[in-house]
């Protein structure tokens, strides 16, 4: 029947996703394109093309509703930390940055002496140094100036993807996160001049903000009949990716116990809670969450795992090979072959840092220990555990602001691979419970929209219809023994004897 399902777009790093539920929450049409690689031309650069971005949504919008009865709504969650700037007419102006993108700005439109001293004091790691170094807007002015004089718009992928879906200049709350001119407590942008300045911005420059769960706009013809939907379906706001996959996980601030570790490009550990306590020395990140009126607070290292794609790239050619031989992709392969190499592999310590975080701006990274006898395996393995390992350091941190956590649920790539999973659990000493399928971000979305059009009463029934949990995993004894003697010995140490180390220091 017409109306009994609902549509999730999911706009990832690196690829888009369309996916649609009926209101049992099984997945009756699907579709993924993948997206052009990040134009880097040199380290630290990473810029977007939205219109491949926005070519490869729309072909999935198409194929995953071919032969299947409309939607009652649609809903949208994007990855995070993706500056577009728009002119009068709203097209793109140049490429759009990436948030793996990691240069800095060093000043602000119009900054003074006094805003220059500001700064210099605060440092990048706190505000509001912070908010001019890591502003994606200041970045624009200092490398591309005409770029930002034409500039109409700010938005983020989330509110260009509305722009080109609805026509309206509007984004979901939980779209904006890092460096915006934005109250988090407020749920609005900051209206003082000096803060909207040091940003990059204004108010004039800026979307309209909704809540998750409020209505972006509605979708007409002619694009409507385009992409094969009714006329003047409404699009839902839900916000950034990694907080839709908190609730696909099904942790809600309604149990604060739970904690979602998020095993995706940039890896995560996030809870939730009715109320927000940002942190001003970016220990964490607060946002707001999709799930309506509450919070996210997530604990981030950007280069989660990436860095086994910087392996296959950099040292992996054997098993790519390998791989491609047995019929298997290179990262089950290389899942499969770490399994050889005991805990702790053999000493080798990785300091996961190769892009360091907001919270340790002079970090780098760092692999510890090495001897003749370590193979390339043993590297990926050390990688995976080094995550792990800063994941732990961000269970402590989340806990001591925000309680204890007795539990973990898990999503994104990284929870197909069983090693992986282990590994998480072990060394966070923590109860892992895994999904069904790793489509997290998805069913989040899908959660929202469903609530948001009536399809279902509450956000209890849409927990019970969308969230679909597996096995529990426990922590191994003799396992655990030996993390935490490896984290409490020579991982926090190693960690600390290198902050500071990093050569853009004094670049």
């Amino acid at each position: 029947m017409s109306g009994e399902t609902v549509l999730a777009l999911d706009v990832g790093t690196q690829s888009s996703r369309a996916l649609l539920f009926d209101a049992g929450g099984k997945i009756v049409g699907r579709a993924q394109r993948s997206h052009q690689a990040l134009h880097s031309p040199r380290p630290g650069v990473a810029e977007v093309d939205v219109e491949d971005i926005w070519q490869c949504l729309t072909a999935c919008i198409r194929s995953c509703l071919q032969g299947q009865a409309s939607p009652r709504a649609i809903g949208l969650a994007s990855q995070r930390r993706v500056l577009v700037a728009v002119d009068a007419a709203g097209q793109p102006i140049g490429r759009a940055y990436s948030w793996l993108d990691t240069r800095k700005a060093a000043t602000y439109p119009g900054s003074g002496m006094l805003g220059k001293l500001a700064c210099k004091l605060s440092g990048v790691e706190r505000l509001p140094g912070a908010l001019v170094t890591y502003s994606q807007a200041n970045l624009l002015f200092e490398h591309r100036p005409e770029d930002y004089a034409r500039c109409a718009r700010f938005l983020t992928l989330s509110g260009w993807l509305t722009r080109r879906l609805t026509g309206n200049d509007c984004d979901a709350c939980g779209s904006i996160v890092g460096a915006w001119p934005y109250d988090v407590k407020g749920s609005r942008w900051h209206s003082t001049d000096l803060i909207q300045r040091m940003a990059g911005t204004s108010l004039e420059r800026l979307p309209r903000l909704v809540a998750s769960g409020t209505e972006l706009g509605r979708i007409e013809a002619p694009l409507a009949d385009e992409l094969g939907l009714p006329p003047a379906i409404p699009l839902i706001a839900v916000g950034g990716d990694k907080q839709a996959e908190v609730l696909g996980a099904g942790v809600t601030a309604a149990v604060p116990e739970l904690a979602e570790v998020s095993l995706g490009t940039g890896v995560s550990l996030s809870v939730v809670r009715p109320w927000a306590r940002p942190s001003l020395g970016f220990q964490w990140l607060t946002t707001n969450a999709a799930e309506p009126r509450a919070f996210c607070h997530e604990f981030l290292l950007p280069r989660g795992f990436w860095m086994w794609t910087w392996y296959l790239e950099q040292l992996g050619a054997a098993d790519v090979a390998a791989a491609a031989e047995a019929g298997q992709t290179p990262e089950a392969w290389l899942a499969e072959a770490i399994e050889a190499i005991p805990p702790g592999s053999d000493g080798l310590i990785a300091l996961p840092r190769w892009s360091p975080g907001a919270d340790s701006p002079y970090s780098a990274g760092a692999l510890v220990g090495f001897s003749e006898m370590h193979t390339r395996h043993h590297i990926a393995r050390a990688l995976v555990e080094g995550i792990c390992f800063d994941l732990r350091r961000g269970l402590a941190r989340l806990e001591q602001q925000f309680g204890p956590i007795s539990g973990l649920r898990v999503g994104g790539g990284g929870a197909r691979s069983p090693v992986v999973l282990r590994t998480v659990c072990d060394v966070l000493e923590r109860p892992l419970q895994v999904p069904i399928d790793v489509e997290l971000t998805a069913r989040g979305v899908a959660m929202v929209t469903a609530l948001a059009c009536g399809l279902v009463p509450h956000l209890a029934a849409a927990e019970k219809a969308f969230v679909h949990l597996g096995e529990t995993l426990t922590p191994r004894p003799d396992r655990v023994r030996v993390y935490r003697q490896i984290y409490q010995d020579r991982y926090l140490p190693a960690l600390q004897a290198n902050r500071g180390l990093a050569w853009w220091k004094t670049s």
